[in-house]
Formats: C-alpha cells, structure tokens, sequence
C-alpha cells in the first residue's frame, strides 16, 4: 500500500501525487444493470449499496484489500497479494449466492469479477494503467456470479488447496496488444457443492485441477459485538472493549483465523443468522454473547456456535460486581479465551477424525494426528500408537513443507519418544532441528517455541530451554497446558515456587482442571517435600498415567519413612505395600525401566533436586540398573 500521510500531505498542498506500485487489482460490476435498472431503479440502488456495504467493505477488512472507488453498478480494489484478492472474491460469490437466494430470481443482483496482477499508477484515490484496463477486461469475460483471473494470478493463487481453475487459453482484448491468457475460478463450497460458473443453461467445461499443494488451512473465527441487555452507556463501552479484547487475545492461538473486530462491528445491531454470517466471510465458529446488569451484578453469558450448523458447541455464564468490572476485565477475557481456545481445538480435531483420509490436506492431518497425539498421551501411552500419531504429522508435514505445526510436533514427540526409552539418540538430533526448522518457517507461532523449548531441556540445555518457554509465554499466555508445563520446568530448574505459582494461575483460567494439572502439583510438591499433599493430588488423577505409579511408587516410600521415624508403624505398613503395588503397576508396562534410565531422561539442573529423585527411586525398589 502507498505511504497515506504523504500522499494526503501532499494533496493539502495542492500537489499531484502519482505513485507506481506492484498490486492485484480487482474489477467488478452488476451483470445486466441496466436491465434492471429500467425495471426498478431505487430498489436496484438499494440493493447494489446493501451488498456493498453489509459484504464488500467487511471483506476488504478480512482480506487486508482496498476499496479504491465505486462506480454506479460495481467497485474498483486492490490487494498486496494476488492470492488474498482471490480469497476475497470467491468469499463474495459465496456470500451472494447466499443472499441471493431469499431474492426472486428477477431481482438478483449478480456480479462478474476480473483480477489481475502487476504494476499499476496510484493518483489522486484512483487506479491507472495496463495493468487496471487488462483487470477490467477479464471482469468482462467472467459469468455472472463467476471470477476470471490473468495467468499471473492463476500462479499465485493455484496452490490454494480448495480452488480448482478452467482454463480459457489466450484471449484478445481490446486495447491490448498481447493476448491474455484467462483462468475462471472454480471453489469447493463448505458442503460439497461447487460455486457455479456455468452459464445459465447448466453447461460447463472441463476443469483443469489446481496443483494439489495441500497448505495449512486454519478455521475461522469472528467476535461478534456483545450486546447491552441494560442500556447503561457504561455498559456499551464495556461491551464493545470485550469484543475487541476478545478478538486481540483469541488471535494468539496460531491455529485459528480470527477475524478482525472492525469487521464484527459492521454486523453490530443487525439482524444476521450464525449461518448468514458464516457464509458471507467464510466463517467456521461464531462467539456471540451479552452483558445484563441486575443491581450490583453483571452477568456475561457467551456461546460458541458452529456457523455452518447453527449448533452450539460451548456457552460460559459469568457474573461479578458491577462496581468491579472495568477491573475484573482482564480475568473475565482470559478465562473466556482459555474456555474457548479449548472447546475450539477440540471441535475440529472432531471434525478431522470424521473426514476420509484422502480428503486430508495438511492441517487436516495435523489435526487427526494431534488428536491422536493426546489420546496417545492420555490413554494409550504406547510405541505404537506414537508411531500412528507421527504417521499423520509426517503426512501433513509431506503436503505442506512451510506449514511449521507438524515439523515441531514431530520433533516434541521424537524428544518424547527418546524419554520413553524408545527411540535412540538419531531421533533426539532430528528432533533439535525439526524444532529450530519450525522456528524458523513460523517465528511467531508460540507452539514451535515450546516445541524448540522442550527439545533443548531434553538434551539439558536448561538456559536456553527456559528462554524459549518464555517466549511462547509472552506470544501467548493463555494456552494453560503451556503454563502447566512450564510450571513443571520451573521445578525441574529448581525454582519450585515459581511452578506451583504459574500452577495456580493456570487453575484460576481453567478451573475444571485436567489430570496434567494434578500430575504436575504432585510432582512439584515431591521436591518441597509436601510428599501427603502430593500424594493427595495424584489421587485426583481420573486417568493415570504410567508414570504416575512410579511417582504414587516413591511417594509412598516417602511417606512410609515419616511414619517409621514417628514410630507409627501400621501408617507405615501400609503405605509400604501401597509403594510396592504401583512399584508393580509401573515396571507392567516398563519392565526393563531402571534408575539410571529414568535418571537420563529426567534432568534437573539443582544437584540436590536430582540426588533427592534418585534416591526416592532406590528406595522405591526402582532397579539401579
């Protein structure tokens, strides 16, 4: 985009101002306006300056364009990328096609679009050149409803995993000296069905499939504005820095596309299904909520809905004194967010298991290997079903070498797997640079930082390990599994204080605390020497996992040491053949497993801290190996 202060510097002091710059141009206008508007001018009028402002305009927002000008039956825009303008104009279709279709058949407005790539002159609010006329051409030879795009954009634009291109071959155009070669656009629709570019009597050409290059496609979310149910002005400000807070804080977690905050406020006070929404800005999830004052409280109620179902898939309520609202802002958005982020994940891993593997593009695989992954960690913890998990990252990672995700994830699985006792050392040195690879292709992506992060810790690069987790931190600090985790490192560090002090923040943003929260508190209450009350939280454990027995094995040990030196021996008995029993459930599933294996794998850089587990182990019955 041009440098705007200047150019309107320029023009307060009377100066013409023209400016060369390489952008894609799109060029739309109303097929038959004419025709309709000798049928009904003001309902026509109305309508184009409806379509204009309710779809257009946010679309521009979505897609980073420019609407450079209308004219009286279409608009002129430009983009940074040609890919963008793409996206945005088959979003447009799509949203037509959807307001079209509460339209009787004579009074649809339908567009044409052309677009097109290179270098154009920027002059006084307004498009020139080659470049411009050769965008307005192609509009031209679109269908009604239908994109024609130049070969220069088709080059940019056909590695878009859901759009497929008809090609046109070289056309003549007037004004022109060389042919042009043309492209329509063809785009799979949320349900399977394909955004028509036939003419009116159903025919079509044969498509030419676009290269399957399958990239990352991440789901989109928008904030809509919350409402005021009191009228209190109070209220409506309070309401509209929620949903912008909202929108900033959601926009963190790299595996959505949240929607900008300026676009929701179009929609703000008007009437507009989950579903309307959804199709006009290609929207997956839509968060909607409202604030009502009762005396001295205020209650928030917000909800999840999936826009292309109209079904609701989470709802929060949550109430605070209205006095302390403005202060209790910060904690009411992080404990929506976390909620959400949560709910959102969980969804489309659900939605990728359901898909056939040849559907999968790339972050469709990630997701059907991420869920393994978590029931790998949680239930299933086995060589095998690790090896599945890596199978669907290795696929994604195939389909899309730029997509960071499953190049980190691999390497945190192939630090795992190494911990677990089995992989070797080659998978530990492929897991370094998969890592610092994902760092490199997605540097602001938190999860590659925590992924590079607990890599080097592996390998006992303590120092370096701790900078990366903060900065994943800092990139985001509303994933509570990252807090636990790290919370754990802390700990591991030496620094016990710290970890059960980011524990309890992570609590507070998600109070229905999963099983990793519990095993984390148990591990670090064992070095505070807190050996009841971490024995308390393993018990909290509604899934355990193998390594939880050897931890109930060694603080049972612990705890049958106190009671022998108070002399309570019954106590002590007891939590002797409480040791032995998880003792025997751990050493089930590893029963090579010995403390100098356990030793290498659990690094700590205080000497005391790491003397204090080995002995805990030995006393246990570990094998010393």
């Amino acid at each position: 985009m041009t440098d705007q202060a200047t150019q309107d510097q320029a023009r307060a002091g009377g100066q013409d101002v023209a400016t060369r710059k390489l952008a894609a141009v799109m060029v739309a206008d109303v097929a038959a306006y004419s025709r309709l508007m000798s049928v009904n001018e003001l309902k026509t009028h109305h309508q184009f300056q409806g379509h204009l402002n309710e779809l257009v305009r946010p679309l521009m927002d979505v897609h980073h364009g420019h609407l450079v000008k209308t004219t009286g039956d279409g608009f002129l825009a430009e983009f940074d990328s040609a890919t963008s303008a793409v996206e945005c104009a088959v979003q447009f279709q799509r949203g037509m096609r959807t307001r079209n279709s509460v339209v009787g058949r004579s009074d649809r407005l339908e567009f044409r679009i052309g677009i097109n790539v290179g270098e154009v002159i920027f002059d006084r609010d307004d498009l020139y050149g080659d470049e411009v006329n050769i965008a307005a051409r192609l509009e031209k030879l679109a269908k009604p409803g239908g994109i024609a795009i130049s070969r220069a954009v088709y080059r940019s634009a056909r590695r878009q995993p859901h759009l497929s291109f008809e090609p046109l071959g070289a056309v003549s155009v007037r004004n022109i000296p060389e042919a042009v070669s043309v492209y329509h656009v063809m785009a799979d629709q949320p349900g399977g069905d394909a955004l028509s570019m036939a003419d009116d009597d159903g025919d079509s050409q044969p498509r030419e499939s676009a290269t399957v290059d399958r990239s990352a496609e991440r789901p989109k979310l928008i904030v809509m504005p919350f409402r005021n149910l009191g009228g209190d002005d109070a209220q409506e400000y309070f309401c509209d820095g929620l949903t912008n807070d909202l929108t900033t804080d959601l926009s963190k977690f790299k595996n959505l596309d949240v929607v900008a905050a300026h676009t929701a406020f179009h929609f703000k006070n008007r009437p507009a299904s989950a579903r309307q929404i959804g199709a006009e800005l290609g929207i997956r999830y839509l968060l909607e909520g409202s604030l009502q004052r009762n005396g001295s409280k205020v209650r928030i109620n917000a909800q999840l809905i999936d826009a292309q179902t109209d079904r609701h898939l989470w709802a929060e309520r949550l109430e605070t004194k209205f006095d302390d609202i403005f202060l209790l802002q910060d904690d009411l958005i992080q404990r929506i967010v976390v909620s959400l982020a949560i709910s959102v994940e969980a969804a489309e891993r659900e939605r990728a298991m359901r898909k056939e593997p040849a559907d999968l593009n790339a972050y469709d695989a990630f997701l059907r290997g991420y869920h393994l992954w978590t029931e790998h960690l949680g239930s299933d913890l086995t060589e095998a079903s690790l090896a599945e998990c890596r199978r669907w990252f290795d696929l994604a990672r195939r389909l899309d070498p730029n997509f960071a995700r499953p190049l980190s994830t691999l390497a945190y699985s192939y630090a795992w797997g190494w911990r677990q006792g089995w992989d070797g050392d080659d998978k530990l040195e492929l897991a370094g640079a998969y890592a610092r690879k994902a760092v490199s292709l997605d540097p602001y992506n938190y999860d590659t930082h925590w992924d590079l992060a607990y890599c080097l810790l592996t390998v006992g690069k303590f120092d370096r390990a701790l900078g990366e987790y903060r900065t994943a931190l800092e990139l985001n600090r509303n994933d509570v599994l990252l807090m636990v985790e790290l919370a754990e490192v802390y700990s591991n560090l030496g620094d016990h204080a710290a970890g059960l002090k980011l524990l309890d923040e992570a609590q507070a943003l998600n109070p229905y605390s999963p099983d990793y929260y519990f095993q984390t508190l148990a591990w670090i209450l064992y070095f505070t020497r807190d050996y009841a009350r971490a024995l308390a939280a393993l018990e909290r454990v509604r899934q355990s996992a193998q390594t939880d027995h050897l931890l109930e094995a060694v603080l049972s040990t612990r705890l049958a040491e106190q009671h022998r030196a108070q002399k309570e021996e019954d106590q002590a008995s007891q939590q002797a053949k409480a040791a032995r029993r998880s003792l025997e459930r751990f050493l089930q599933f590893r029963p090579d497993w010995t403390v100098e294996r356990e030793m290498k794998v659990n690094t700590f850089k205080r000497p005391e801290d790491e003397g204090h587990w080995r002995e805990g182990l030995l006393l246990a019955g570990l094998p010393g190996g």
